[in-house]
């Protein structure tokens, strides 16, 4: 909207109550799609795989940025400090899967069963994971960016 000026910035400003709008419709259908019964019985599973994946992807994007940050010529010029931070944040929004498509896939192909309750219950835990390491990352940015000026 902004490259091409097809929409105002208030325009977009005022789209933001759909969005939030349609985040909690996902939310709310990913929930119900989840089955209580089973899932207590796959607890360790789901906080195991949750973790596996969460870990796993963070820590390999986590340092593919930070390895490949000297090629680009924006993340070149920066701190160590603050490319830690660059590089946290992108682990972190990389763990992110869409539960819509997950949801669509296993409707589509009326699965049910305890394979079926173990993915969702990993596709809403990591969601659960990743808005809290994202607010986690948010609250360090200005930690990193007073420490980096404080510094020069």
């Amino acid at each position: 909207p902004y490259v091409l000026s097809i929409l105002s910035q208030d325009f977009v400003k005022d789209l933001s109550i759909i969005e939030g709008a349609c985040l909690g419709i996902i939310g709310l259908a990913a929930g119900a799609e989840l089955q209580l019964s089973e899932l207590n019985r796959s607890k360790k599973q789901v906080v195991s795989l949750t973790a596996g994946i969460c870990c796993m992807t963070w820590i390999f994007c986590f340092f593919a940025i930070k390895w490949t940050a000297s090629l680009t010529p924006v993340l070149g010029s920066v701190s160590s400090s603050q490319l830690t931070a660059i590089a946290s944040l992108g682990g972190t929004l990389m763990m992110t899967r869409s539960p819509a498509s997950a949801i669509a896939v296993l409707k589509e192909m009326d699965a049910k069963g305890s394979f079926v309750s173990l993915v969702m219950g990993v596709v809403v835990l990591k969601d659960v994971v990743v808005i809290v390491l994202f607010a986690l990352n948010m609250e360090l940015v200005p930690l990193v960016r007073q420490a980096s000026s404080s510094i020069v």
